[in-house]
């Protein structure tokens, strides 16, 4: 059964602030309508009304997929999605079974929208994946027993400065010092800025 875009959006919003603003999770209606008209980081940048909110998150509800997480004395309903209740199941070692909706697994890098200026092909929403600031999908993979299923490539990331003049990135001490577009005062400073980072730990909440 496919989900209508108003309904992908909502899900998806849930998920995101989970991740990222979890002080703020469950989310109340408005603070969904927020999330899903947001003008960074979505595309296509759209402008739902909470009545359009609410009756996605009724749909997804007699789906399964979202619930009211707020109890009677609370000052405004709020709402979470459900494979995360999934995950909690799973982790206080009960057996769920969640199946996929969709007609093709998983996910896949977006392109943004194309603004002036950009370089040709325009640039992608993926470059956390090439920098592999991505432990909160990793810790999801181990939980769910998938940890040995991907395969993560090391690959140089070109970066174009202001002038189109492209340099690398690559996972290797040695490419970062070579690394053009920064000065090299500011290399040399990249080996003792590694070495503070394997030490370093995330605050809670907070990941790579």
């Amino acid at each position: 059964m496919d989900l209508a875009p108003v309904e992908l959006r909502v899900l998806g919003c849930l998920v995101e602030k989970q991740r990222t603003t979890p002080d703020q999770y469950p989310l109340s209606l408005n603070g969904l309508r927020l999330a899903c008209n947001q003008a960074t980081n979505r595309d296509p940048v759209v402008d739902y009304d909470e009545h359009e909110i609410r009756e996605a998150l009724n749909r997804l509800g007699d789906r399964g997929w979202t619930r009211l997480a707020s109890g009677p004395g609370s000052r405004a309903a709020k709402f979470r999605h459900l494979p995360a209740g999934a995950l909690d199941l799973a982790d206080a070692g009960q057996q769920v079974t969640l199946y996929e909706a969709r007609p093709t697994l998983g996910g896949a890098v977006q392109t943004l929208p194309e603004r002036e200026g950009d370089p040709e092909p325009p640039p992608d929403n993926g470059q956390h994946i090439a920098l592999g600031c991505f432990t909160e999908y990793l810790r999801f993979l181990d939980r769910i027993g998938e940890s040995g299923s991907y395969i993560r490539k090391r690959l140089a990331l070109p970066v174009l400065d202001e002038d189109g003049e492209a340099a690398s990135i690559e996972p290797r001490l040695g490419s970062l010092l070579r690394y053009a577009h920064l000065p090299a005062r500011e290399r040399l400073r990249i080996p003792f800025t590694l070495l503070r980072l394997r030490f370093a730990e995330p605050r809670p909440g907070e990941s790579f």
